[in-house]
């Protein structure tokens, strides 16, 4: 019910990422999560900052994340059927580290949008894949994104 939404302005969420490098590991900078209350990202309702941390290759690392929500523009989000759609964004700078060192720092911004009840909690029973925002202007750009995305597979668990 609404009732529960505006009894518990928390904000949590876990984000699942994964390496599946063989011979590359990751440096994450802080991951910065917003949450808006519609996919046109016309208000705010809670942002999550996530510190950041070292993946080796080939594997899993699972945080969460805890900020305080807007629950008056939570709210207004979720329709009278009682669903809304919530837009989750990430953004983050990473490093790979190979046997040579670090290689320079690429920003990855990355979102979806989350269908929630009326009490906030994530609707769809599965993980939810964060994609990226970044514009497609041609071949090498989207090789480029490719390529670091081959690197990086962010799932969104749960968002309670």
């Amino acid at each position: 019910s609404a009732s529960n939404l505006t009894a518990d302005p928390t904000l949590s969420l876990t984000l699942r990422l994964i390496n599946p490098n063989q011979l590359k590991g990751i440096k994450y900078d802080p991951l910065n999560v917003t949450v808006y209350d519609f996919p046109n990202k016309s208000n705010v309702i809670g942002n999550i900052l996530m510190p950041g941390f070292d993946q080796g290759y080939r594997k899993k690392a699972t945080k969460p994340g805890q900020g305080t929500a807007n629950t008056t523009v939570a709210l207004r989000a979720v329709s009278e059927n009682g669903t809304g759609v919530f837009r989750v964004d990430m953004a983050t700078a990473v490093k790979f580290k190979t046997l040579y060192g670090y290689s320079k720092r690429h920003q990855i911004r990355i979102g979806a949008d989350v269908v929630v009840n009326a009490s906030g909690v994530k609707v769809d029973r599965k993980g939810i894949r964060l994609r990226s925002m970044a514009p497609k202007m041609g071949n090498s750009c989207v090789v480029l994104l490719g390529a670091l995305f081959n690197f990086l597979l962010f799932a969104l668990l749960d968002f309670w």
